[in-house]
C-alpha cells in the first residue's frame, strides 16, 4: 500500500522547492500563473506539507509568500 504522502520530491517538485527556499515567491489565488509554478505542482506541494502561505508577508497586488515548512526541508535534505 502506498502512502498518500510522496516521501521525495520529484526533480521537478525539488526544484520549486529550492526555488522556494532561495527566493522571495509569491502566490495569488486570482493569478497562479505569476509565480511561474504550475497550479497542479502547487497542489502536490501544499497537500504533501512541504509548502505553506506566510500569512505575515502579503501584498495585495501579488499575493503571499511562499515558504518551506519543516517537513519540506526535510523532503529537500532526504532527496
Amino acid at each position: 500500500m502506498t502512502s498518500p504522502k510522496p516521501h521525495r520530491p520529484t526533480t521537478a517538485q525539488r526544484a520549486v522547492l529550492l526555488r522556494i527556499r532561495d527566493e522571495v515567491v509569491r502566490h495569488n489565488p486570482l493569478s497562479p500563473r505569476r509565480s511561474g509554478i504550475s497550479a497542479a505542482t502547487l497542489a502536490v506541494l501544499f497537500k504533501a506539507g512541504w509548502i505553506e502561505h506566510d500569512d505575515a508577508d502579503v501584498d495585495r497586488e501579488n499575493g503571499r509568500r511562499l515558504i518551506l515548512t519543516n517537513a519540506g526541508r526535510g523532503a529537500l535534505e532526504a532527496s
